[in-house]
């Protein structure tokens, strides 16, 4: 069960729609809802560095998540 998102602060002025998209998704879903965050993510990160090293090969990621999962929760 995940019960924390963190979503980079690139998308300024839209975390309200995107947490209620994913808040929605959830709910029709009938997933509970876990602590949905915005932060700055920046090159000093452990969430970048993990991107970066699964981007050049260098270990493996964690969850993959394709457009056809993303597409089985919203239809």
């Amino acid at each position: 069960m995940v019960k924390l998102i963190v979503i980079d602060r690139e998308y300024l002025g839209h975390e309200a729609t995107i947490k209620g998209m994913i808040i929605q998704l959830l709910n029709k879903n009938r997933r509970s809802i876990p602590d949905i965050r915005f932060d700055c993510i920046g090159k000093s990160s452990k969430a970048h560095k993990v991107a970066l090293d699964v981007f050049r090969g260098e270990r493996e990621a964690d969850l993959v998540v394709t457009a056809k999962d993303v597409l089985k929760l919203l239809y």
